[in-house]
């Protein structure tokens, strides 16, 4: 689940997802709304 979080994270927003384990779920959020 993480995996395709940063994967779609990187490909969709340009987030650095890939780096931020621990700030991962924030990202998720994120990506969550964009969704």
């Amino acid at each position: 689940e993480l995996k395709q979080y940063q994967k779609w994270d990187r490909s969709k927003r340009g987030l650095e997802c890939a780096i931020c384990m621990a700030e991962c779920e924030d990202a998720k959020k994120r990506i969550d709304e964009v969704r």
